[in-house]
């Protein structure tokens, strides 16, 4: 008779254990998506292309002042001993508006270069480039 009290609840038991499955998987990923997105953030490239946007007049005439990086970042970096590259985009927010900071690195002898620095204001205005004197 008591095994009848336990499979009087499974349809508890079941969702709720698929459901607290579900949530460890989900932060799991969501951790590891954290992590990667955390790494680039301390590469050279990236504080590069942040520091260069955050004090480039046409970017802060387009965004205002102070412009911030956003969290999500997409994209990928590749470094193999003293070489890699780098490729990634950086959202971009200022009190006026918002933007995409575009990045493109190379790495030789340890040491980064940027190769591409731009950014795309969201309301459809021209590229930025930083890079350009």
């Amino acid at each position: 008779m008591a095994k009848q009290g336990c499979w009087k609840n499974w349809a508890i038991v079941v969702p709720c254990g698929c459901g607290a499955a579900l949530v460890v998987v989900a932060a799991i990923i969501f951790g590891i998506v954290m992590a990667a997105m955390g790494t680039i953030k301390t590469t050279a490239p990236y504080q590069q292309g942040v520091a260069l946007a955050q004090h480039h007049p046409a970017v802060i005439e387009a965004l205002g002042n102070p412009v911030e990086p956003g969290w999500f970042l997409s994209g990928n970096i590749n470094t193999s001993g003293s070489s890699g590259d780098a490729d990634f985009s950086v959202p971009l927010q200022g009190p006026e508006g918002e933007g995409t900071l575009y990045i493109k690195a190379t790495r030789e002898a340890g040491e980064w270069t940027l190769t591409k620095a731009e950014v795309r204001p969201d309301d459809g205005g021209e590229r930025i480039d930083l890079l350009e004197e």
